[in-house]
């Protein structure tokens, strides 16, 4: 008898049965959730997903990714994170200024969760060759930028098995799409992360997550999480126009300084996350500082002015819809 592949098995229905009982009980519990509609196909098509698990084999359900790391610290129920809810979410009260940026601390609920599975399995990842940029070879494994001190992975459901992702990957696509943060449409439902790993001083400049992606990012925090003072401050700044850009060194050094941020947001390291859509998304940029330690200020929507942000070892899980050929195409004829 494989008895491994027996406690496999057994997992994946109990997860199954998990998802079957709660999706409706927690899509209808908020009372400031005014998208009934959405929540019943939501419902829906997570019932239809789970029918669908019931008829592959489990080899293909656990796959290559899952077996090297079975540990029960991960079996974390993904309709236990608290559900999005715009009025009390939002970081600004102002409707002209960054209304479409939200954060729910501890979204990531689990400690145990975080800290015996999730930043284990992730630091077990292998690291790709240097000269590999083949995007299939580089799904799920680290890479050491070249131009930065930090490493990324690369997490795509299309080059995984079956559009699969591993167990405490998925765990993490199912609570977004449970708690209202991402729809599960097919052309809605989060299907690409990238993972940044952060040490003390480490940031990252200013940038747009751009076009290839439906306008809307989910960032979730984990990390050094024992100071309730580790963290980072992510900073929201306008987008450069084409005429704000020059050529000449005095140009490029006046762009360096500007434009100012009009938001910051601080993110702990203890599962937090940050949402940002709509206008956020095409019209500003975000940034971190590279600094050892920080100060929050009068733009901080989440901490008093003066609050110390130390920053400690952080792992950043960027999750979007990645938009394919279809529909890219789509979009231009429209």
């Amino acid at each position: 008898i494989e008895f491994h592949k027996l406690l496999i098995e057994e997992k994946r229905r109990a997860r199954q049965e998990r998802l079957a009982r709660s999706s409706a009980s927690k899509l209808s519990d908020s009372s400031c959730d005014n998208k009934s509609n959405d929540n019943r196909s939501m419902k829906d098509s997570i019932t239809k997903e789970i029918k669908q698990l019931d008829n592959i084999p489990s080899t293909v359900v656990t796959n290559q990714y899952d077996e090297e790391h079975q540990s029960d610290a991960y079996i974390w129920d993904p309709a236990t994170a608290p559900k999005l809810c715009s009025c009390s979410h939002a970081l600004s009260t102002k409707p002209s200024l960054l209304s479409s940026v939200f954060c729910i601390p501890r979204f990531l609920n689990s400690s145990a969760f975080i800290n015996q599975s999730l930043i284990p399995w992730l630091q077990e990842r292998p690291t790709a060759p240097d000269e590999n940029n083949n995007e299939a070879d580089l799904n799920i494994r680290w890479k050491q930028l070249k131009h930065s001190k930090r490493r990324v992975m690369l997490v795509d459901a299309a080059l995984c098995p079956n559009h699969i992702l591993p167990q405490p990957l998925q765990c993490i696509i199912d609570s977004l799409i449970l708690s209202g943060v991402f729809s599960s449409a097919e052309d809605e439902r989060p299907n690409h992360m990238l993972i940044n790993e952060y040490y003390p001083g480490m940031g990252i400049m200013a940038h747009t997550d751009g076009p290839e992606y439906n306008n809307k990012t989910a960032t979730i925090s984990i990390g050094d999480d024992h100071d309730p003072s580790y963290g980072v401050l992510l900073q929201f700044a306008p987008r450069l126009s084409s005429s704000d850009i020059g050529t000449s060194n005095e140009d490029l050094i006046n762009i360096k300084s500007k434009p100012s941020s009009e938001m910051e947001v601080r993110l702990e390291n203890n599962g937090s996350l940050v949402v940002f859509q709509e206008d956020a998304y095409t019209h500003y940029m975000h940034s971190i500082n590279e600094v050892v330690e920080e100060y929050s200020t009068s733009l901080c929507a989440n901490a008093p002015k003066g609050t110390l942000v130390r920053r400690g070892y952080r792992i950043s899980i960027t999750i979007r819809h990645k938009k394919r050929k279809k529909q890219i195409e789509t979009t231009v004829l429209v």
